[in-house]
């Protein structure tokens, strides 16, 4: 058997794994443009963890206490679900409709399926605290489990988030946006010559 590895056939490969394929079409431009968008969206977002953490360290009765400690007192109550499912929202406005002059979002079926599961494992863990905070049930459920699991699941928001950004500039042509009015314009210019 001969086999022959080429940068066509990697590329090919690695563009039909879910979710993350796509990567191999995204430019350092992209990557870039998006780190730049995404950093102070990220910053904003999260506010409410870490400065009601750095503000809780300034009272006495928690002198003892460390700011990840703080932090995980900001969290365990389903704050990070909340936080999950809105970036999780707005994954789904960007990625839903393709702008005017833009190519279509990559692999938007897969995108939208690992979004909807995320987020229907959120929202039922959220339920979950939510019905044991109102009942007698909160022995029923491994209340550590649950704020490992809500982290883990904020990681997997901000990372789809950051991808739908990469994506979404991966599907503009500034070449096209540029020359495209510069076209329209020069046909209207000439039909109104015409007249």
């Amino acid at each position: 058997m001969n086999f022959k590895f080429s940068k066509e056939g990697l590329l090919s490969f690695l563009e039909r794994i879910p979710v993350f394929g796509h990567l191999v079409h995204c430019t350092k431009t992209n990557h870039a443009d998006s780190i730049k968008e995404f950093l102070p969206s990220i910053a904003f977002s999260t506010a409410t963890f870490w400065l009601t953490a750095v503000f809780l360290l300034a009272l006495k009765t928690n002198a003892e206490q460390d700011f990840f400690g703080m932090l995980v007192l900001t969290a365990n109550s389903g704050e990070l679900l909340i936080f999950s499912l809105a970036f999780l929202g707005s994954i789904i406005v960007s990625a839903a409709e393709d702008p005017a002059s833009a190519r279509v979002f990559p692999g938007r079926a897969w995108h939208f399926f690992v979004v909807f599961s995320v987020a229907l494992v959120a929202a039922g863990f959220y339920a979950l605290i939510k019905v044991s905070d109102s009942s007698s049930t909160q022995d029923l459920y491994d209340s550590s489990y649950i704020l490992h699991s809500s982290a883990l699941i904020s990681v997997v928001a901000v990372l789809l988030a950051y991808l739908t950004l990469v994506y979404r500039k991966q599907t503009f042509d500034p070449d096209k946006q540029i020359k495209e009015p510069e076209v329209e314009f020069a046909d209207d210019f000439a039909r109104s010559l015409q007249s």
